[in-house]
């Protein structure tokens, strides 16, 4: 009997390693997301960026409640990596600010942590409905 039940682990192991890696499939990815952060000066900063299946993105940033900055480009993941291609801005960019790249520190449902290599400072965007 503790054969068969060891066969039996053995056999859906590996789908279940499958499954929890999938966690980071594009898939997960897509829909509303905001981050709000509070800036040393104390303004409210907000990120509304809307992941698209497509592997699209549109965003806007506010400060305060104003719109602050609107961009939108493609978006990819390479292992733990969230790539996002900007192609409109609406602030001037830098060629090498056009390409910019996060470190996936979490994702499910509701949640979307980002790390940014950048400013080495992590934002958790929230689904929004």
């Amino acid at each position: 009997m503790r054969y068969l039940v060891i066969a039996i682990l053995l056999t859906i192991a590996p789908s279940l390693v499958a499954a929890n890696t999938q966690d980071s499939a594009p898939i997960a990815f897509v829909g509303k997301w905001a981050a709000t952060v509070k800036n040393s000066n104390g303004a409210t900063v907000v990120d509304h960026v809307v992941l698209n299946q497509n592997m699209t993105f549109d965003g806007r940033l506010t400060v305060n409640g104003k719109l602050a900055w609107k961009y939108s480009g493609t978006w990819s993941i390479t292992r733990s990596l969230f790539v996002w291609h900007y192609e409109v801005s609406s602030r001037p960019m830098t060629e090498s600010e056009r390409v910019d790249t996060d470190e996936i520190v979490s994702v499910d449902d509701s949640k979307l942590v980002l790390l940014s290599k950048l400013s080495g400072k992590q934002f958790e965007y929230v689904r929004e409905r």
